[in-house]
């Protein structure tokens, strides 16, 4: 299940930018925090999806919508949005497209069909606009199954056989990978800058944690915790993020990246948040005085 910011906001007047965006995302992650969320402003024939769109950490799916299907420009825009989202490891969908004879011949959309099929592309999925039952219609694309006519019907049959295809694909190959962790590089600002993450420290042991920009690795912020007291239970002090929803069987993997002001371990730790705080998972990892990624695998039990 995914919420939407809503539909087509490029339209929209007013101050629904991205920080907007943001904001109603951090919103319902905080009262729903498994399921994800979609930026409603979605790209088209004259917009590409854009790098501050996908720098969103509450934000999980992004879109576009198309009704050029035959033109080559909208072809090339497509494939930049989808491979933008990719390096950002964003889900990219077709939210909307033209099915009809406005956007060509059955070929021309079948060509089209295959480019989604095309796992180098990023699309996720796709859904034509506008399927309705037969007593109604909702415009010159309305789509009446199993079609009104010849044509209707032959088109209705590729976007059935579309449809097959891509739910075998996603059913054999690796889906794309959803970030669990919220606001992984600390984006948030103000007083509670660090939620939904949290800091624990427990007397004798004594550490703070703040805020920093001189020095980061994604985003504009990272985590800066100063240890002051030290103790030989390395619980006594934790960074970590409640909540996350995992299940029994499913492979997980953490990647993150960290360095300290001298050569020192950690443990990274995957642990229940109630009783008896089973531990799924605890790796010792040995930091450096050098910004160094890590990466944990684990299947959860």
């Amino acid at each position: 299940m995914a919420w939407e910011t809503g539909h087509e906001l490029y339209n929209a007047r007013g101050g629904w930018d991205d920080s907007w965006t943001e904001t109603i995302a951090e919103y319902i992650k905080s009262i729903a925090p498994n399921q994800l969320f979609a930026d409603g402003h979605h790209a088209n024939y004259a917009r590409d999806l854009t790098v501050s769109q996908l720098n969103l950490p509450s934000v999980d799916l992004y879109t576009s919508h198309f009704y050029h299907t035959t033109d080559p420009v909208y072809i090339s825009q497509l494939q930049t949005s989808a491979n933008l989202a990719k390096q950002h490891n964003k889900v990219y969908y077709i939210g909307e497209f033209d099915w009809t004879s406005m956007a060509g011949t059955p070929n021309d959309l079948q060509s089209l069909l295959s480019l989604f099929e095309n796992p180098t592309y990023n699309v996720s999925g796709d859904t034509y606009w506008d399927l309705a039952d037969n007593a109604n219609s909702v415009g010159p694309y309305t789509m009446h199954w199993s079609g009104d006519n010849a044509d209707m019907q032959q088109r209705a049959q590729l976007l059935a056989n579309h449809a097959a295809k891509m739910s075998a694909s996603s059913a054999t190959t690796q889906p794309t990978a959803i970030n669990l962790i919220q606001t992984g590089s600390f984006e948030h600002t103000g007083s509670n800058w660090l939620s939904p993450w949290t800091f624990r420290v427990v007397s004798p042991a004594q550490a703070n944690i703040s805020q920093v920009s001189w020095t980061k690795i994604d985003g504009n912020y990272a985590a800066s915790v100063v240890l002051t007291n030290s103790n030989s239970n390395a619980w006594y002090m934790q960074l970590g993020q409640d909540g996350i929803s995992l299940k029994a069987g499913k492979t997980y993997t953490i990647v993150f990246w960290a360095k300290a002001s001298k050569n020192r371990q950690i443990h990274v730790l995957v642990e229940q948040g109630f009783a008896p705080y089973a531990i799924f998972t605890n790796t010792t990892v040995n930091l450096t005085t050098n910004w160094q990624p890590y990466t944990i695998k684990y299947t959860q039990p």
